[in-house]
């Protein structure tokens, strides 16, 4: 895991800290997470399209992309 940063969103008055981290999950053993069901994207640019994506997830995907670590 490469830790991205932490950030505040406005659906928690910014009262809640989020840790953002970047992982591959190369053996395929993440299947869900609390949160919802898992998507999976053709692209990056897909990903990005789609209006229902979260704030910090929005926001972690840009980073990765300016600090190259996804493309």
């Amino acid at each position: 895991m490469v830790f991205i940063g932490a950030v505040t969103e406005q659906w928690t008055n910014h009262t809640e800290i989020v840790h953002i981290y970047f992982w591959h999950d190369k053996t395929g053993t993440i299947t869900g997470c609390y949160e919802d069901s898992p998507i999976k994207f053709e692209s990056i640019a897909h990903a990005l399209s789609n209006k229902d994506l979260m704030d910090y997830a929005r926001w972690a995907l840009e980073k990765t992309i300016e600090t190259s670590l996804i493309k």
